[in-house]
């Protein structure tokens, strides 16, 4: 991700929402107007 996410779940730990390897899409958001994922 270019941009990191807010982490708006209550499943990711500290260490992976700090990682920004992923995000729950579900419940999370981009913190900009455009989020880029390398899928």
């Amino acid at each position: 991700m270019t941009v990191p996410p807010d982490h708006r779940d209550s499943v990711l730990s500290t260490e992976q929402r700090d990682a920004n390897d992923c995000m729950m899409i579900c419940v999370s958001r981009a913190r900009s107007p455009r989020l880029l994922l390398d899928l």
